[in-house]
């Protein structure tokens, strides 16, 4: 018999591995907050840049450790186009593709 101390269950945040910009002052995300209400009745956002500190990844996700909250909004697409204020569209109808075991593609 042979016993194996795995550790306790660890909770993560994760995100797609685009949503992280690894630089050398330290790993970035883009987090999504309303900022107001337009005229039109219709609500503003904005993108601010957070540092996060990053874990293990797994296919194509990477375990966030800090600088990420259960809820957050995040920047998955388009990260490269924002600084900190830039105003932001939420646009849930284009869908990241996950896959547990991502194969590569000839096409």
């Amino acid at each position: 018999m042979v016993d194996i101390d795995i550790g306790a269950p660890q909770h993560h945040v994760t995100l797609p591995k685009t949503a992280i910009y690894y630089n050398s002052y330290g790993d970035i995300a883009y987090v999504v907050k309303a900022k107001g209400e337009e005229k039109s009745g219709e609500k503003q956002y904005v993108a601010q840049q957070v540092f996060v500190k990053t874990g293990e990844t797994r296919s194509d996700q990477v375990a966030v450790l800090t600088g990420i909250e259960p809820g957050d909004v995040v920047v998955s697409q388009g990260r490269n186009k924002l600084h900190n204020g830039s105003p932001v569209r939420v646009n849930n109808a284009v869908k990241i593709p996950f896959s547990p075991n991502p194969q590569v593609s000839e096409e």
